[in-house]
């Protein structure tokens, strides 16, 4: 037999099995989405292809490029001279810009790997003012109602600017209105809708007249109107303390030296409706300057404080009283602290502890 009609016979033997299987015949290869918006959702299109073969055709797999695109498609067999689809589902959030993905179909035909396509453009969302506030009151959104002010020098001032957005349908004009004129704003400041802005807020801690921390409340002003719910309450804090970096040799050798014998008293066991007073010694130990005491911090209002002297000279001392008065107190074990701030340049700050017990 001859070379030629042994190939004649193969081919025809593979044309017979090629007819005999089936055969994926997509109507489209390509799909646009054109432009879409990425806060629009998911976008699906469906391929539709027909089995041309002369058997039975069953789709094992189709995968896609990227997690972006989800695939589905028909799970049974399709029949010769049926149709059945393949849909894939893009998902634009998060990708903004073009695209261009594959979905790769496998299947028993004679063709038995096609690709298809879809591409697009996603246009990025616009970034709504009321997304950017986790505080929202009213048409007022907020990232804060605190600011803070951080270490103040006594006698300078002190800016911060607090953000905000107008996340209502109409223009608005915003302040801070201040019940203490040691804090101000520069001015009102009017936000379009969906707009930004930030309102300066001014701390003068020389008109204040405070050592040691602060805290000063203020509300929101809308349209001229003060806003005094606690809603629309802003807090402002900070920390008055004294420069001692432009002191000379000199200074610092006369400087006054704050020495407290002891910092913690127990009083141990009081019985209920009992009143007791403690005592801090607080000498003046350096050479020359008096020992100023600045401010005296009480952080609860169960006990009461007083010192004896404002200015202590060298070698003198002064006393701070502690008054607990028991009457009104649970019958447990109590501490608490107090703050003393001096001129000491080495030691401004001092920490006074008292406890006890109430018992009946």
């Amino acid at each position: 037999m001859s070379r030629t009609i042994i190939t004649t016979l193969f081919s025809f033997l593979a044309a017979i099995i090629v007819a005999q299987q089936p055969m994926l015949e997509f109507k489209e290869l390509k799909h646009d989405f054109g432009t879409i918006a990425e806060e629009g959702g998911k976008v699906s299109h469906t391929f539709e292809f027909t089995n041309t073969g002369a058997t039975p055709l069953v789709i094992s797999n189709v995968r896609a490029s990227c997690g972006c695109t989800t695939p589905n498609w028909t799970k049974e067999p399709v029949e010769p001279g049926q149709k059945g689809i393949v849909t894939a589902t893009y998902n634009p959030m998060g990708r903004p810009g073009g695209f261009n993905k594959t979905i790769t179909v496998t299947s028993n035909a004679s063709n038995e790997t096609v690709r298809l396509t879809i591409s697009g453009n996603v246009t990025p969302k616009q970034n709504k003012v009321v997304e950017k506030y986790a505080i929202k009151v009213g048409s007022i959104g907020l990232k804060s109602k605190a600011l803070a002010m951080g270490n103040i020098n006594y006698g300078d001032s002190r800016e911060n600017s607090l953000i905000i957005g107008n996340i209502g349908s109409e223009d608005i004009t915003v302040d801070i209105v201040f019940d203490d004129k040691a804090v101000h704003t520069q001015g009102a400041i009017t936000l379009a809708k969906d707009a930004d802005g930030s309102i300066k807020v001014i701390f003068d801690s020389e008109h204040a007249k405070i050592w040691g921390p602060f805290t000063y409340y203020g509300h929101l002003s809308i349209n001229g109107k003060v806003m005094d719910s606690d809603d629309y309450k802003i807090i402002i804090t900070g920390n008055v303390v004294e420069d001692f970096s432009k002191m000379s040799e000199q200074d610092k050798r006369n400087a006054p030296i704050c020495e407290i014998a002891n910092t913690t008293c127990d009083l141990g066991v009081i019985k209920k409706g009992a009143v007791k007073v403690v005592k801090f010694g607080i000498k003046n130990q350096g050479a020359k300057a008096p020992l100023l005491i600045r401010r005296l911090i009480n952080y609860t209002s169960d006990i009461t404080t007083k010192v004896t002297k404002s200015s202590i000279a060298p070698g003198k001392t002064a006393y701070v009283n502690v008054t607990i008065d028991t009457r009104n107190m649970a019958v447990k074990s109590h501490k608490r602290q107090l703050t003393l701030i001096t001129n000491d340049p080495n030691r401004s700050d001092r920490r006074l502890t008292v406890t006890w017990t109430v018992e009946e």
